[in-house]
């Protein structure tokens, strides 16, 4: 059986691992950017960590926040990265109260800055119209490229095939 502190010890190596991961990876700086956080006070983002692998390997610029801001944050973050999409993470260890919270705060903003809004994690999301939520990273990929696609199609009926 493993101990509390040796758990956290593997945990942290993997999250490191896998930051470095991501930062050794480059996707052309034209491409769409995701912005990767959990909701504030949420330190739980290995999981989240992962996901910004997924990101990059399906060709996306992941912006890597980590633990959440405060919800009066929110606006001034997606203005200062301009992000296409949001991904939000939310662990059991969140309650009900402070995931309905920023769910709300967040789909707001995703709403008005017309930013697609995918929340992740095993917190107590609820179901709404203004986010959507994956439970794998294999459904994670296959957003990111079911997105990309679209994109595609969308620059060649505008005739500008080469428009990232």
């Amino acid at each position: 059986s493993c101990r509390v502190f040796e758990e956290h010890a593997a945990s942290e190596a993997l999250r490191r691992a896998a930051a470095f991961c991501a930062a050794t990876r480059r996707p052309d700086p034209e491409a769409k950017g995701a912005l990767l956080f959990s909701i504030a006070s949420d330190r739980h983002t290995l999981g989240l960590s992962l996901g910004e692998l997924v990101v990059i390997e399906a060709g996306w610029n992941a912006h890597w926040f980590g633990e959440g801001p405060p919800v009066e944050d929110l606006d001034a973050l997606v203005a200062s990265k301009r992000p296409h999409l949001l991904i939000v993470s939310a662990s059991s260890a969140s309650t009900r109260q402070a995931v309905e919270a920023y769910q709300s705060a967040l789909e707001s903003v995703a709403g008005r800055e017309r930013i697609r809004l995918i929340i992740a994690g095993d917190g107590p999301w609820s179901s709404s119209a203004g986010s959507e939520r994956v439970d794998s990273f294999t459904q994670l990929r296959q957003l990111l490229e079911a997105e990309r696609r679209a994109s595609v199609l969308s620059r060649l009926a505008q005739g500008n095939p080469c428009q990232p």
